[in-house]
Formats: structure tokens, sequence, C-alpha cells
């Protein structure tokens, strides 16, 4: 068992765990952040009143939030932001799979 702030890690044969420095990803969020190749970089969050923005997030690691909007005129396609603006870009969703957000950032774009 790790003290708070860190988590277990254990050997893929159980043999053994050890405790390191690390994100936990969470598990109650309404969608996911992914890269083209489906690899998670992120967890989002619907927000109740969405005046300001349509939800927030987590990256994968922990280490930075952020938020994201919809589009004006759909609920496939917004805008995301880190809240430091270190990055930002735009995102779209399959309608298969509308909370899964696959992320560009905008030095893609450029």
């Amino acid at each position: 068992m790790c003290v708070e702030g860190l988590h277990c890690e254990e050997a893929e044969d159980g043999d053994w765990s050890t405790c390191v420095i690390g994100f936990e990803a969470p598990t109650d969020y309404d969608g996911t952040g992914v890269d083209s190749d489906y690899t998670t970089l992120g967890y989002w969050y619907l927000n109740e009143d969405q005046t300001e923005s349509s939800g927030h997030y987590i990256t994968y690691d922990g280490q930075h939030t952020g938020t994201w909007s919809y589009d004006t005129d759909s609920t496939l396609s917004g805008v995301w932001s880190h809240d430091d603006g270190s990055q930002d870009g735009t995102w779209y969703a399959e309608a298969s799979a509308p909370m899964t957000f696959i992320v560009s950032y905008q030095e893609d774009e450029e």
C-alpha cells in the first residue's frame, strides 16, 4: 500500500510491487481525449453550467488541466485549451463515439 500521492505498480507476474510518483487515472470522467492513433491524452468532463465552457479536462499524466467547448453549430467538434495557456487546439468526434474527442494541436495545423 502506498502513501497519498503515490500509486502502486506491480510486475506483470505479480511478484513485486513498488510505490511510484504518478497520476492514477480517474474513473468518473464523461469522455476521453485521444490522438489520431487513439492513444489516451486525457479525461474530459461535461460542465453542468456551460456558460463559460462546455467542459474541463485533465491530461493522462495529471500535469495539465484545461477547458473545452463545442463549436456553435455542432456537438461533434470544438476547441480546447490548457489553463496555463501552454497548448490549445481543436477536437472532433465521430457520431458513433461522441464522447471520444480526437485532439489536434495548433502546431499540427501549421
